[in-house]
């Protein structure tokens, strides 16, 4: 990853090749498309973060450029558009703030405001978020999953089951792709540290705290979730996955301070991201509450004296 960093750094036509190519390769390589979509943001970020917002921006105008002309070619005129509007420009943004503020957690919020306000502008574009995603499963997924023979085994309730999904798809996509701008921001902020201070990403990353204010904003939004009338609850209700994805990272970094104090016991960290895994959505969840709950309680000022 260093060597790929340092190539991004080399200059604008590098880093404009670089980011632009990892993205068009994420569409070409769909097992890898995720991956090198948060490389291609990390790009963007890292340039941003080191070089500063006005060079971070003329790699974007490049990227989108470059991107541009070959959707044309290709008849994919919407592409380009979508990669600027969807993540590099976010992820500019986002590290341009943790840039002047020295701060990972602003930068993080950021993405999650971003987040929250794809939410809202939902509500307020569309007149029925909720049927608009009803209407989307059975006209175009449920007659795809036909042709594909896959609902040939599925449970008899599970048409019901995409309709009550259908309740929080719209926050389940806007988290998806905060964190998806977030892991951008983070590579970024962890290939600056490759490059120019090796181990100081670590550093920043195990102090990560989005402080007592943001948390108790959080607080509010899921009672108000948990308590409002339905249709003052349902836009809140989606607020809530988009508003954990900072708190899931703060918990995520909570447990490297707790799981990988030592070089040795490293094992158990990896153990960690393991049942991450298997144990996923509810594994998600614990972690962002106890991210949450760090804000308040302040789990390392309990841990042994010498453990940062």
């Amino acid at each position: 990853m260093r060597g790929l960093a340092s190539h991004i750094l080399r200059g604008r036509m590098p880093a404009i090749l670089t980011v632009a190519a990892l993205a068009v390769l994420a569409l070409a390589v769909p097992l890898l498309g995720w991956p090198l979509t948060w490389f291609s943001a990390g790009g963007v970020a890292l340039v941003t973060l080191q070089q500063g917002a006005r060079e971070g921006g003329i790699v974007v105008a490049g990227a989108t450029a470059l991107v541009g002309v070959l959707g044309m070619l290709f008849g994919a005129p919407g592409l380009a558009p979508a990669l600027l509007i969807g993540l590099w420009l976010p992820v500019w943004v986002a590290a341009a703030a943790t840039g002047a503020s020295r701060s990972l957690a602003l930068g993080l919020m950021i993405c999650s405001l971003i987040g929250a306000l794809i939410v809202m502008g939902a509500w307020v574009v569309l007149d029925d978020p909720v049927r608009s995603w009803q209407n989307y499963i059975h006209e175009a997924l449920l007659p795809a999953l036909e042709q594909a023979g896959i609902l040939v085994d599925m449970p008899a309730d599970f048409e019901a089951r995409l309709n009550e999904t259908a309740r929080i798809m719209t926050g389940a996509m806007a988290a998806s792709g905060t964190f998806g701008l977030s892991l951008g921001l983070v590579i970024g902020r962890w290939w600056q540290s490759v490059v120019t201070r090796p181990g100081a990403f670590g550093e920043e990353f195990r102090r990560l705290r989005l402080g007592r204010i943001v948390s108790l904003l959080m607080l509010a939004v899921v009672l108000g979730a948990a308590f409002l009338p339905e249709t003052l609850a349902l836009p809140l209700v989606n607020l809530v996955p988009v508003l954990a994805v900072p708190f899931l990272l703060q918990g995520l970094a909570l447990a490297h301070v707790i799981l990988g104090r030592r070089p040795q016991d490293r094992g158990w960290l990896i153990g960690f991201y393991v049942l991450l895994v298997l144990f996923m959505p509810w594994s998600l969840v614990f972690v962002a509450v106890l991210g949450w709950l760090d804000n308040g309680l302040d789990f390392r000022a309990r841990l042994p004296a010498g453990v940062d």
